[in-house]
C-alpha cells in the first residue's frame, strides 16, 4: 500500500512508492539526419517534400499501462509487490530456529500471556499455515481473492467470515468499510519482488500510510518463501474510514506474530 492494507507498500505502501524514461541510442549508433528525397520519396506534384513526421507523445499512455499492469499483477492494494528489506536489515525464523534481526524491535515482547493452542489453517497454492492466536484475538479462515486464506481479528469484532471477507475485500480496491484491525495471511506465487524473499526466513516491508476521503490505512507486510516458487504474505494492517488510525494494533500484531514465533507455514501435507 498504497492500496489500504499492504500490500503491498509496502512497503511503502506501496502502496504504502522513477517515471518510465526512454532508454538512450545504443553506443555507436549513427545520429539520424534528414529523410533523403529519392523519385519515390517527392510525394504528389506541388506538393512539399515530406519530411520525418512528428512523434505522438507517449509517455501518458505508458504510465497508464504500467500502473494497470501492476495493479492487475499485485491483485489489488493488499497484493501489491513491494520491495523487501534485505536479510541484513530485517529478517526472523519462520517456524522453529533462530533468526537474524528482529524486524520488530517494537512488538509485544514473548512475556507476554500464552497464546491459544495451535490452529492449522490451508493456504493457496497447496499451503498450510499453523497459528498460535495471541491473546485478544482470533484467527478466521477467509478466502481472499477467492482463495483460502485467514485473518486475525480481535475478539470483539464478531463479525461473520463472509463479512470479514468484504471488508477486506473493500479496503483491497481503496474503498471504504468499517474501521478493521487485522493481519490477512495469504498465500502466492513468489513474483517479482517476492523472488527477493528467503527460504524460512521472515522479512518486512516498510510501514505504508494512505490518507484519503474516508479511506485512512495504515499496513505492515511480512513474506517467507516456503519453496522454489511458493510464498506466503502477512498483511497488517490498521483502516478507519473517519481519519488516521487511533492506534496501530493491526501493524503491532504482525510484529508480535513474527518476534514471538506464533505462525509457521509450509506445504500442505
Amino acid at each position: 500500500m498504497t492500496n489500504p492494507w499492504d500490500h503491498p507498500g509496502a512497503a511503502g505502501s506501496g502502496p504504502s512508492g522513477g517515471p518510465n524514461a526512454y532508454p538512450p541510442y545504443p553506443q555507436g549508433m549513427p545520429p539520424q539526419g534528414p529523410l533523403q528525397q529519392g523519385p519515390l520519396q517527392q510525394g504528389m506534384p506541388g506538393m512539399p517534400p515530406q519530411g520525418r513526421p512528428p512523434k505522438s507523445p507517449k509517455t501518458g499512455l505508458i504510465v497508464a499501462l504500467v500502473l494497470v499492469v501492476a495493479l492487475a499483477v499485485g491483485g489489488g492494494v493488499i497484493g501489491i509487490l513491494q520491495p523487501w528489506k534485505s536479510d541484513s536489515e530485517t529478517s526472523a525464523s519462520n517456524g522453529s530456529g533462530g533468526g537474524a534481526d528482529d524486524p520488530s524491535s517494537s512488538a509485544p515482547s514473548s512475556s507476554t500471556p500464552a497464546s491459544t493452542p495451535p490452529e492449522r489453517f490451508d493456504l493457496a497454492g497447496n499451503l498450510s499455515a499453523t497459528m498460535s492466536t495471541p491473546p485478544g484475538w482470533r484467527s478466521v479462515a477467509i478466502r481472499f481473492q477467492d482463495k483460502p486464506a485467514f485473518a486475525v481479528v480481535p475478539e470483539s469484532d464478531t463479525r461473520p467470515p463472509a463479512a470479514l471477507e468484504a471488508a477486506i475485500a473493500a479496503i483491497n480496491v481503496s474503498e471504504t468499510s468499517d474501521a478493521m484491525r487485522a493481519t490477512l495471511v495469504y498465500g502466492r506465487d513468489c513474483t517479482g519482488n517476492d523472488g527477493d524473499l528467503r527460504l524460512d526466513q521472515w522479512q518486512t516491508g516498510t510501514v505504508d500510510v494512505s490518507d484519503k476521503d474516508r479511506f485512512h490505512l495504515r499496513n505492515l507486510r511480512f513474506g517467507t518463501r516456503v519453496d522454489s516458487s511458493s510464498c506466503v504474505v502477512m498483511f497488517s494492517f490498521d483502516f478507519d474510514p473517519a481519519g488516521p488510525p487511533p492506534t496501530s494494533e493491526g501493524v503491532d500484531l504482525g510484529k508480535q506474530i513474527v518476534a514471538d514465533r506464533l505462525l509457521s507455514v509450509g506445504t500442505a501435507v
